[in-house]
């Protein structure tokens, strides 16, 4: 069960930092409107030239996207090695 949640945890921010992946490339792109964390579209009225992307705040996105796979993936090796551990002493 703990693993299946770290493994979704590491999906999850995977999925988010490919969307802060998407905001950053359009960031130049006319009239893009950024998609948000949750997938809803950003929308700002009045931004027909330029785009509503906050460089400032994808970054700081990126940083904690990092933080929280990282976390899940440590999380998720130490419940492999307890597993392992269970293992060699039912063996």
């Amino acid at each position: 069960m703990g693993m299946q949640i770290s493994a979704s945890g590491m999906f999850q921010a995977q999925q988010r930092m490919n969307i802060t992946a998407g905001n950053i490339a359009n960031a130049t792109t006319p009239g893009y409107q950024a998609v948000q964390r949750d997938g809803t579209i950003n929308t700002s009225p009045g931004v027909p030239e330029g785009s509503n992307v906050n460089l400032v705040t994808e970054e700081v996105g990126l940083l904690v996207e990092r933080a929280d796979f990282r976390a899940n993936a440590a999380a998720l090796k130490v419940q492999n090695g307890l597993a392992g551990e269970v293992l060699d002493l039912l063996a």
